[in-house]
């Protein structure tokens, strides 16, 4: 197993979603980014009790990416207050070693 990291953050539409995901691939600032079907929120903002729904963004990348990936995601998010949640952990080597093609290459 080698050393991966997934960050997590939820957007309220599909469009913003997908967005995203295609431009942290593109970049190169994840390997790979799933977006989940609708999911719903319950939670606490200004006070209030809310309850939306989401898309959550399951982002894969190399450790060493994932600071840049923090700070595009943190600029281009379309909420005031994102959620961004990082979870390191590790892959199958198979697996690890295409993350790595994918995010260090520059071909594409």
């Amino acid at each position: 197993m080698l050393p991966i990291t997934l960050l997590l953050t939820t957007v309220d539409s599909h469009d913003d979603a997908h967005r995203l995901a295609r431009e942290l691939v593109a970049r190169r600032l994840a390997a790979c980014v799933q977006v989940s079907a609708p999911i719903t929120s319950h939670y606490r903002w200004q006070g209030k009790q809310e309850e939306s729904v989401e898309y959550r963004l399951q982002i894969k990348m190399l450790p060493e990416r994932c600071e840049a990936a923090v700070a595009w995601l943190t600029a281009h998010h379309p909420y005031q207050t994102p959620e961004i949640v990082r979870l390191d952990g590790a892959a199958s080597e198979g697996y690890a070693r295409w993350m790595r093609v994918e995010q260090l290459s520059t071909q594409g």
